[in-house]
């Protein structure tokens, strides 16, 4: 007799093919049985323990379900049966469970979700991604007033019901790799701030009522994808890597001049028109763009077709009045590395000062391909004037290394004294390193024949 036990922890009991029964344990709070993988019965006792809380039943695989007294647990406050993959049935008896906040059931074999689930109006955390088998979904979803995160990827729908709408708390919902070719109305969705769609390879465009605060929407490989609608509010970050077919993308001019960053690294018509000449010369956004492509526009007057660096002199009439960097990066990646940063070294020789700017870069590199960075950095960091004789060195470094580098192919910047930049970014990390070492770093270490292009005059101002 147990009476005081409050957590009972079994995981990875590898030979555990019965739960205990838990009349003896009357004050159990949290049950842990991850990763039992031949558990395939949970003892009926468990519905007479009222102050259970949590029950964790991650890949216990060999789990067809739960006994219907568990559904009668009022306390339940996240249940996880993530991994579970031969758990077929969520019992109709599952919207008695008042107090439930988070359900995980991915990589289950659940084919179809109660209606009662509805009736859950504390839920705030639904999962149900990568289901072995196609998930049906009650054609009602209102009700669940509480959801703020909701993931139904890999779930093989067909359609989302139209209701989706009415659940006005959500601020997140993943819907990545269905087969549904459109979408109904989120108009209602007044607090989502994230949509991801990716690999829904049969939608061809999606709803014009998108919620004003939506700030990332992701749509990579939407092969079918051909139109994208006038995004409302300020996005701030719109990923459409991998959509060939995309020919209309209304309002992007607007949406880049208010800072959003933009990933479509494919070949489609919108990528030929931003990187068509001077389409991005009156930009004034503080986000950046990342694009699939080898060659940078010819709007970068400052241009090094072969290597990591430019260097130039700040004309007088420009210096005068300069409000920023417009910098365009070309690089090819070889291995996978999710997490980059780039640096961006400006070496004033004249005022013998190096002072740089960092921005983490969202978008995952492709691998074997070539493509384009371009951002703006404000003036005020590097106080550049006119006569200033000037290098500007791009470094990209794999994060949580201070060694990794990647090789930057390509290094474009052009000199904007005739727009107003507004930079609002908290992406911008800022620094300096001493002159001297600069000299070090970015010159006695630096292999002319591997990097430096035919008119890099480098040595002129060492």
């Amino acid at each position: 007799m147990l009476d005081k036990l409050k957590i009972l922890n079994l995981s990875h009991s590898h030979d555990l093919t019965r739960s205990p029964d838990f009349s003896k344990l009357p004050n159990l709070e949290k049950l842990i049985l991850k990763g039992c993988k031949r558990l395939c019965n949970v003892h009926e006792s468990i519905g007479d323990l009222k102050s259970l809380a949590l029950v964790n039943l991650e890949g216990c695989e060999m789990l067809n379900d739960l006994p219907r007294s568990f559904y009668k647990l009022k306390t339940i406050e996240i249940l996880v049966l993530k991994g579970c993959s031969r758990f077929q049935i969520l019992s109709e008896d599952l919207g008695e469970m008042a107090s439930l906040r988070t359900l995980l059931a991915d990589e289950t074999a659940i084919l179809k979700v109660p209606s009662s689930i509805v009736r859950l109006e504390k839920l705030e955390y639904l999962s149900l991604c990568n289901l072995r088998w196609s998930l049906k979904l009650p054609p009602l979803l209102m009700g669940m007033h509480a959801l703020r995160e909701l993931d139904l990827s890999g779930c093989n729908l067909k359609e989302i019901p139209s209701d989706i709408r009415n659940l006005s708390s959500l601020e997140e919902v993943n819907l990545d790799r269905n087969g549904f070719h459109s979408l109904p109305s989120f108009s209602g969705l007044s607090k989502l701030q994230a949509l991801s769609l990716d690999f829904c390879i049969n939608l061809v465009e999606i709803t014009d009522d998108l919620p004003p605060n939506l700030g990332y929407l992701s749509m990579n490989i939407c092969i079918a994808l051909e139109r994208m609608p006038n995004l409302p509010g300020r996005p701030e970050v719109v990923s459409l890597d991998g959509c060939p077919k995309l020919i209309e993308f209304r309002g992007l001019d607007s949406m880049l001049n208010t800072g959003m960053i933009l990933g479509m690294r494919a070949h489609n018509r919108i990528t030929k028109f931003l990187l068509k000449d001077s389409t991005l010369q009156g930009w004034t956004g503080c986000g950046y763009i990342s694009l699939l492509g080898k060659h940078i526009p010819t709007w970068f007057n400052h241009v090094n077709n072969n290597g990591d660096r430019v260097c130039f002199q700040v004309p007088q009439e420009i210096g005068c009045n300069l409000k920023a960097l417009a910098v365009c990066i070309g690089s090819r990646h070889y291995e996978l590395n999710p997490f980059l940063r780039n640096y961006f070294f400006v070496v004033n020789h004249t005022k013998c000062t190096c002072i740089f700017a960092s921005i983490i870069d969202f978008y995952t590199p492709v691998r074997f391909k070539d493509y384009l960075w371009m951002g703006h950095l404000p003036n005020v960091i590097f106080n550049l004037e006119g006569g200033d004789c000037v290098h500007v060195i791009v470094q990209i470094q794999v994060q949580d290394s201070e060694t990794e580098l990647i090789r930057v192919t390509k290094t474009g910047v052009r000199l904007v004294a005739d727009k107003l930049i507004s930079f609002e970014s908290s992406l911008l990390f800022t620094g300096s390193i001493p002159y001297d070492e600069a000299i070090y770093k970015f010159y006695f270490n630096y292999d002319d024949d591997d990097s430096a292009s035919d008119d890099d005059d480098s040595g002129d101002y060492i």
